[in-house]
């Protein structure tokens, strides 16, 4: 039951998570104005990236542990 409570929440059909964090990623890295000489705005772009993407994973982390802990006091209760 574990394994199937965190492949719901891991394929989006809970929330959705990860693909609003992969469409928010790619719209932070396909910015057409852009400067090819700016390293300093690349590496904040990756940074942006890394926080949403850790943000995703915290979001999707709780929603597992409170799916996890419905899904043993359900056992508990019968």
């Amino acid at each position: 039951m574990i394994r199937t409570i965190y492949k719901n929440i891991a394929t989006g059909e809970k929330g959705g998570i990860r693909l609003e964090t992969e469409k928010e990623i790619a719209g932070i890295l396909s910015d057409e104005n852009e400067d090819p000489q700016d390293p300093e705005g690349y590496r904040d772009k990756i940074y942006q990236a890394v926080s949403i993407a850790e943000e995703g994973g915290f979001v999707m982390g709780f929603q597992y542990a409170v799916d996890l802990l419905m899904e043993c006091m359900g056992k508990r209760g019968q």
